[in-house]
């Protein structure tokens, strides 16, 4: 069995997540096909492109509005120093970020 519980016989293969498919997949990355690899790379930038889109917008909306990017998004608390050390891009105080974790899992 291979180190991530699948049932390759090689251990030395690496686990890989595609972001397009539901289910976990299993396998080796020099038995990928190049065209398919390079469809995951291309995704792969399109969410991040999409991410950074959406932070720059959420910067500039909340510029416009005065609002200092050290508060909270949904309660209008300051963040915590130690929060916007540890996760710089943080827009939810602590408390804030694991009801919207609880949310959006029970979603």
């Amino acid at each position: 069995m291979g180190r991530c519980g699948c049932r390759s016989r090689e251990n030395a293969h690496t686990p890989v997540t595609l972001i397009s498919h539901d289910r976990r997949q299993c396998f080796s990355l020099e038995d990928m096909p190049v065209e398919r690899f390079a469809d995951e790379v291309d995704l792969a930038q399109r969410h991040i492109d999409y991410a950074t889109e959406c932070a720059v917008a959420n910067i500039l909306h909340r510029a416009r509005e005065g609002r200092d990017r050290r508060q909270c998004v949904d309660c209008g608390e300051v963040i915590a120093e130690a929060r916007r050390q540890h996760v710089p891009n943080a827009t939810r105080c602590v408390a804030c970020q694991e009801r919207h974790e609880r949310v959006f899992r029970s979603a």
